[in-house]
């Protein structure tokens, strides 16, 4: 174990990897554990197990809560919502939704397509009660770049906001109020991309609807002809139990653990290897062998697994760092790979944002990786990555993230969201921070040099651990009323 994680509190810590909008900080919340996480496209948000919020990064918009829209580098205190104990959060492009224990969803941020569901198309820069709902609890939260669901412990499906590419399920029609959207079964899970929702039922039935490029909603030719409404896909041939969307990819876990993917993979973010650069239907990923799959988690352009025995695998657009693979370690990955980062840790969630990812872990005894065939597995894979010579001429460029401050940062996929945005483009002047989103017309943008997945050679445990470059001992803590039991670490190459 690293010396610098010696101090790692025994209720585990946060640990944030590639770029986002905070300071190179080490942050600790005693006797408060971290329980819940959510990654924007350049903002971050914590839930602590005394229902606290903290939130941190880009706040253009006032995605952060705080009453203004000035950018907090560290994790800060939500204070509007401590009278109320938060349970379960959601970011999207620019807006951010909580839940709390009693019952209520509160919004924050941009509301310019009706996201934020007050009603109206007006931002909102400190949290805001949705008053058209009933106070219920609410089990699982989603955010889009412009809509947003919400799943009750009932299994009842509300969404809201834009509907430009029939992202929101609802048809053309957009929705400043949230709205229910009637499945056959109780909804279990659900999941937004960029214009893309995708939800699954407890049947272990997978449903997508949204915008179709690169073939992230995985249907059949035939229902392609509506994809403003919720449609069924046939080809998983097992239940699903959780799915995650990314810009322009789709991913989901089946009741075994096994791990199927869908849509563009030209950085390697579908796990199907260099040659396989655009799946239009789900496909399994059989290089993770017995690995059994419990959680996932999607960026705009990267994926992220935890195991059952709690180890961290990622892949796709290595830039940044946010891969986790170390300070020297920017390619594209094109094959899930374990992050021996966390070796000495036992990873309990991870969520990814557009160029950036935290992950929860707490310290282990023994090492994590068992006994059992997915201990086995995992090491078939890393000597079949050690021995690969696969020829990399079929890798091609991606879009990249590091993209500045740029006025038009909003994607386009259609004309009906060009015509929809473009009566916001002049307002935004320069206010928007450096999403990472594509540019207006542009599926990508231009490459800024080719990445090629790294051929791997065998290292010692001393190479394979990441060398914090943070003197640790000069660096702040956050105030006596924000302290608590968990532990926020910010490493590899973060970027203010």
């Amino acid at each position: 174990m690293a010396s610098d994680d010696e101090d790692v509190p025994d209720s585990g810590a946060v640990f944030t990897f590639g770029k986002s909008r905070f300071s190179d900080n080490k942050f600790w919340i005693r006797d408060d554990a971290v329980i819940h996480l959510a990654c924007g496209d350049e903002h971050s948000a914590v839930v602590t197990e005394n229902g606290k919020l903290y939130t941190f990064g880009s706040n253009d918009w006032g995605q952060l809560g705080h009453g203004s829209t000035a950018q907090f580098p560290s994790p800060k205190l939500v204070k509007r919502l401590k009278p109320e104990k938060v349970r379960v959060v959601a970011a999207g492009r620019n807006h951010t939704i909580v839940s709390t224990e009693s019952g209520k969803l509160y919004s924050f941020g941009c509301g310019s397509d009706g996201q934020l569901g007050h009603g109206s198309c007006e931002d909102s820069t400190v949290p805001k009660a949705i008053e058209s709902l009933p106070d219920q609890q609410y089990k699982k939260l989603a955010c889009g770049a412009d809509f947003t669901a919400a799943i009750t412990a009932e299994g009842k499906l509300y969404t809201w906001g834009s509907s430009s590419e029939g992202q929101a399920g609802q048809g053309d029609e957009d929705c400043v109020v949230p709205t229910h959207l009637k499945l056959r079964g109780k909804v279990v899970a659900v999941a937004c991309g960029y214009y893309h929702m995708a939800v699954v039922t407890d049947d272990g039935s997978l449903y997508t609807c949204g915008e179709n490029e690169n073939g992230k909603l995985g249907l059949d030719d035939s229902q392609l002809s509506d994809t403003s409404q919720l449609q069924k896909l046939f080809s998983v041939n097992e239940q699903v139990i959780t799915v995650a969307c990314g810009g322009n990819h789709t991913v989901a876990v089946t009741s075994s653990g096994k791990l199927y993917t869908f849509g563009q993979g030209d950085h390697g973010q579908l796990g199907h290897g260099s040659s396989l650069l655009e799946c239009p239907t789900p496909k399994q990923v059989t290089s993770l062998g017995n690995i059994h799959v419990r959680y996932v988690a999607c960026g705009e352009s990267h994926t992220a697994i935890v195991t059952k025995h709690g180890n961290l695998y990622t892949c796709g657009d290595g830039r940044h760092g946010k891969l986790g693979m170390g300070e020297e370690s920017f390619s594209n990955l094109f094959k899930l790979e374990k992050v021996t980062r966390f070796d000495d840790f036992m990873v309990q969630k991870v969520a990814c944002g557009g160029c950036h990812t935290l992950v929860t872990a707490v310290k282990t005894i023994e090492n994590n990786d068992g006994t059992d065939s997915e201990a086995e597995a995992e090491k078939d894979i890393l000597a079949a990555s050690i021995s690969s010579t696969k020829s990399l001429q079929d890798v091609v460029d991606g879009p990249s993230c590091n993209r500045g401050r740029l006025a038009t940062t909003l994607p386009a996929g259609g004309a009906a969201r060009n015509k929809r945005r473009q009566r916001n483009i002049e307002s935004l002047g320069n206010s928007i921070g450096g999403g990472s989103l594509p540019p207006m017309n542009k599926s990508t943008l231009p490459p800024l040099s080719r990445t090629l997945p790294a051929l791997k050679k065998e290292l010692s445990k001393e190479e394979k651990m990441p060398v914090n470059p943070l003197d640790m001992s000069t660096l702040p803590k956050i105030s006596r009323e924000e302290q608590g039991r968990g532990s926020l670490y910010s490493f590899c190459n973060v970027h203010v």
